[in-house]
């Protein structure tokens, strides 16, 4: 396992890096690669990497780009699967707007831009299915369940507008952000991962038959009273984590930066 400082300190000139660990022993990291050069396309495709696991650095004569995405560019988020003697390129396209969508692409080999894009209908997208309740899906990841099933969950939103309203898009606002969707995934006879339901996915998704059922709990409500120098988990901040320089906890107090929240006292 590669600890997350040093995954972190590998991918500086990245983003979107994940991991891959080959059958023979080898473990690459997959990326997607920025150009800084003037009048080039800043997403420059997705490049391999072999990680050596003894030194933890990135041998860079390895360096190659597997993947440059399609037309619809801005291909990101990869994550690489072997399976049936193909390695499966997962990719994200299309920017995390309505465009968005998930390609695969696949190859006998981890030679440079030797995988060729799925035939046919893009993987996942809802471009061109703009009543569905779910959109923007895509940038997932795959797994397989104990009992042999697929699904691919993936980044989504889910918009909302009243008609007749005014709005940047006539989808409307996603004001929730990003959140997470699953749809099942079947294998057609010539090897290629489908959605079932076809590319737009489905809103409502049938779970795995070896599930096992649990009980949600019926309040989720919490309370704080900030007792803790720390502060609980669920008090999130987006990219940036608290510390003393944004604030101090304590006293049945939280102050953020001048900005105090009481707490009642017992």
């Amino acid at each position: 396992m590669v600890p997350g400082q040093i995954l972190s300190n590998l991918t500086a000139w990245v983003f979107d890096a994940s991991l891959f660990h080959d059958d023979d022993g080898r473990k690459y990291l997959v990326q997607q690669t920025w150009d800084h050069r003037e009048y080039h396309h800043p997403f420059d495709g997705i490049t391999l990497t072999e990680l050596d696991t003894r030194t933890l650095k990135l041998k860079p004569e390895t360096a190659r780009t597997i993947y440059r995405g399609t037309a619809v560019a801005l291909v990101e988020g990869p994550h690489l699967y072997k399976l049936n003697g193909y390695y499966y390129l997962f990719a994200a396209q299309g920017g995390t707007v309505f465009t968005h969508q998930e390609v695969v692409a696949r190859s006998r080999t981890l030679d440079a831009n030797s995988f060729e894009t799925e035939p046919g209908e893009v993987f996942l997208t809802n471009v061109d299915t703009p009543d569905s309740y779910i959109q923007k899906q895509g940038h997932g990841a795959l797994v397989s369940t104990p009992g042999g099933e697929w699904y691919y969950a993936s980044l989504c939103a889910r918009p909302w507008n009243r008609p007749g309203e005014s709005a940047y898009d006539p989808r409307g606002w996603s004001t929730l952000g990003r959140e997470t969707s699953i749809q099942k995934v079947y294998w057609d006879e010539d090897g290629w991962p489908r959605i079932v339901g076809g590319h737009g996915g489905k809103t409502f998704v049938e779970g795995p038959a070896d599930a096992i059922h649990t009980e949600s709990a019926k309040d989720h409500s919490q309370h704080d009273n900030f007792t803790s120098a720390m502060l609980d988990i669920n008090w999130n901040t987006l990219r940036v984590p608290f510390t003393e320089k944004m604030g101090t906890t304590g006293g049945w107090k939280a102050d953020v930066n001048g900005a105090r929240v009481f707490s009642e006292h017992p």
